[in-house]
């Protein structure tokens, strides 16, 4: 808040002297609901440690926020982590953006990338899936594949991110989401740089707006001691990043996850979702473990770690993380608690994108004439819609 204020041209003195009266975008609802729901499922002696942060999409006001127990400690909510498979929103959202849709096909098979071999956990896959149903399995390696089908290859996955408002400068990091050399690896679909649980759900957010990005913020408004407004925020038309028909198309592959990961919303609320982990090395135990999901009112992000980020992390049976563990968990109970008095609200109807041309999976040709684009939705029926069908039921453990 204060470093937003000084931003604006608020100074630290003038909070300290001035008589000012700030109100936040923190809603105290949703914040007990965070707190309350780390508190449940994250058991901190067994050196777990969780992040929290959920975002408003139609105005980008933060509505819940938790990096940590100690004030003046380290703060995981804006820390750069490994995201693992939740990244893969992104690598589709950029194949969207060029014309590939979600029906598109590809293989399962395990698949080179450099010198590694890589494959899907535990086996999973099975020849060749649409893009939807890898998504929804968290299948790796026809993510590599479909990046590879995009015009910049990888590059495109974080640019992508980028333009839905994943930070390009985070504390430590310089340029995010690439190496030296100004371009992204293979495994950048699968989490392999480092994102920020703020990023994480303000790109949701964006998706979840129908592809328009708010300024994130955390000051509602100020008032001097007069009672004058000095400051308020402005959530105007904000900024289109993407169509309304790759953001809808990518809501809509998220919306089974939640119930495939058996934590469908209660009442049957529509909820689109990714869950995500990171391996600790070739130990075959995770370190990361992520669910980043959204209600059309409320985007959430959750992490859960280690202090250290380089311990091994256990559900409380002892076994191996996942994000559809603790992290899932988390999300359901924030977003049960905090909107178990608000309108159940559906998503916007997808209208199918297949806008390039080729032959996808094996040397995908891009026509950007055809293609979506970034500042200018397609004048088309696309654009419009009403509700989309609720998550399906199911189970899943994921790979990140």
């Amino acid at each position: 808040v204060l470093a937003e204020l000084e931003r604006e041209g608020i100074s630290e003195q003038e909070v300290n002297t001035g008589g000012l009266r700030i109100t936040t975008t923190i809603d105290p609802t949703v914040q007990q609901a965070a707190l309350d729901a780390m508190e449940n499922y994250v058991d901190q002696s067994t050196g777990l440690r969780a992040a929290i942060v959920s975002v408003e999409p139609k105005t980008g006001a933060v509505r819940a926020y938790y990096g940590g127990d100690d004030p003046t400690g380290w703060d995981y909510a804006n820390s750069g982590l490994q995201t693992g498979s939740t990244f893969k929103i992104f690598a589709l959202a950029a194949a969207l953006d060029q014309g590939i849709p979600l029906t598109a096909q590809y293989s399962s098979a395990p698949v080179q990338s450099g010198n590694v071999t890589l494959h899907n956990d535990g086996g999973a896959g099975g020849g060749v899936l649409p893009l939807y149903e890898s998504l929804k399995q968290s299948l790796n390696t026809p993510f590599i594949r479909l990046q590879r089908d995009l015009k910049n290859g990888p590059d495109d996955t974080a640019k992508m991110a980028h333009r839905l408002g994943v930070a390009e400068s985070i504390p430590g990091i310089e340029k995010t989401l690439m190496d030296d050399n100004g371009h992204s690896q293979d495994g950048i679909a699968l989490g392999q740089y480092l994102s920020r649980p703020l990023d994480m759900a303000v790109g949701l957010a964006t998706l979840t707006n129908d592809g328009v990005y708010q300024q994130t913020h955390f000051v509602e408004k100020v008032e001097n001691s007069k009672g004058e407004i000095v400051y308020e925020s402005n959530a105007d038309k904000g900024d289109r990043r993407v169509s309304k028909a790759v953001a809808t198309n990518m809501i809509s592959a998220m919306e089974p996850i939640a119930g495939y990961s058996n934590k469908p919303l209660s009442g049957g609320r529509p909820s689109a979702a990714k869950t995500g982990t990171t391996q600790l090395g070739d130990t075959g135990q995770n370190k990361d473990a992520w669910m980043v999901g959204s209600t059309p009112q409320l985007a959430t992000a959750v992490w859960v770690g280690t202090a250290d980020n380089t311990s091994a992390i256990f559900n409380q049976w002892g076994g191996i993380m996942y994000g559809s563990d603790a992290p899932t968990k988390i999300w359901k109970s924030i977003l049960d608690t905090s909107l178990a008095n608000v309108e159940q609200q559906s998503f916007p109807q997808a209208y199918p994108i297949h806008y390039g041309v080729g032959s996808w999976g094996s040397g995908y040709v891009y026509d950007p004439s055809q293609s979506t684009t970034w500042n200018q939705a397609p004048a088309s029926p696309e654009n419009e819609g009403d509700e989309e069908a609720p998550a399906e039921d199911g189970e899943h453990h994921d790979e990140g």
